[in-house]
């Protein structure tokens, strides 16, 4: 079957061409369309039913195939001199998210009102005072808690300032 088929289908190539030319309205597409539904057709030959038309299901692979890639080519944007490539750029985090962890971990290490203390007045923004009232204690503790929390969080971390950003 497979050589009677092959047979069959070569005199059709031509027509099958022409149409692509005609569907994608250049050659060089034309051509790699044909390619893929000949291959298509190679692929799923044994669908083909012997004394059907030959003609109409290659036609209909072809066109089948030209309305995938065209469906395909929706999510495709061309980008010659890389204009939208270039806005998706992502500046490197590797460091930073290092950095981070490193950051959460030495949180761990400190004292329940060290860390309270350091949390109220650098993480809440509240003020000495706002933290002594939150807490319960005398402002000079919360000092000394916050005070203490950063020497220990320095001893903890190895931070070195980057020269850049200072």
């Amino acid at each position: 079957m497979s050589d009677r088929l092959l047979a069959q289908i070569t005199p059709l190539i031509p027509k099958l061409r022409a149409y692509a030319i005609v569907l994608t309205r250049s050659a060089s597409d034309a051509d790699d369309l044909l390619q893929d539904t000949l291959l298509r057709a190679w692929r799923f030959r044994e669908g083909y039913a012997e004394g059907t038309n030959l003609k109409a299901w290659l036609f209909r692979i072809l066109r089948n195939e030209f309305l995938r890639r065209a469906q395909a080519a929706k999510f495709i944007t061309e980008d010659i001199d890389g204009k939208y490539a270039a806005q998706l750029v992502t500046n490197p985090d590797q460091e930073f998210n290092l950095r981070y962890q490193e950051l959460l971990g030495a949180m761990e290490r400190l004292s329940d009102g060290t860390r309270e203390a350091l949390l109220l007045t650098v993480g809440a923004g509240l003020t000495y005072a706002e933290a002594a009232d939150a807490c319960g204690c005398p402002i000079g503790t919360i000092k000394s808690r916050v005070n203490r929390a950063r020497e220990l969080l320095l001893s903890y971390v190895d931070f070195t300032p980057d020269p850049q950003t200072c």
